[in-house]
């Protein structure tokens, strides 16, 4: 699977298609970079840097609407980006998703 990133406007397409988000997260080689979370049937794109540590929350837990880090075990909202558990302090950054015959696109820009 291509994960290079094509922007078009202010989407960014991710090459990753809705079935490849399952019980996983997806991690997107973007700058900064992201991931991808499935909750039931909706795709949330948050950071995939821990606010805590410099660590990849894609290596992390996911379960439900919940993101764990394999490191320091931060939690937080993946569609929200709320802190749930310290030692993480700054909620996540997360960003728009929209679907285009399939495939997933991301906005360039994080929510506010």
């Amino acid at each position: 699977m291509d994960l290079s990133a094509e922007t078009v406007g202010n989407w960014i397409a991710t090459g990753v298609t809705i079935e490849a988000v399952r019980d996983e997260p997806v991690y997107l080689p973007m700058d900064p970079p992201r991931a991808l979370a499935r909750v039931g049937e909706t795709i949330h794109c948050f950071e995939d840097t821990c606010t805590h540590e410099d660590f990849s929350l894609s290596e992390g837990f996911l379960a439900g609407d919940v993101i764990e880090c394999a490191y320091h075990f931060a939690r937080f909202c993946v569609r929200t980006g709320e802190v749930l558990t310290q030692p993480a302090r700054r909620r996540l950054l997360t960003y728009a998703v929209k679907l285009e015959a399939g495939e997933i696109y991301v906005s360039s820009e994080p929510r506010r």
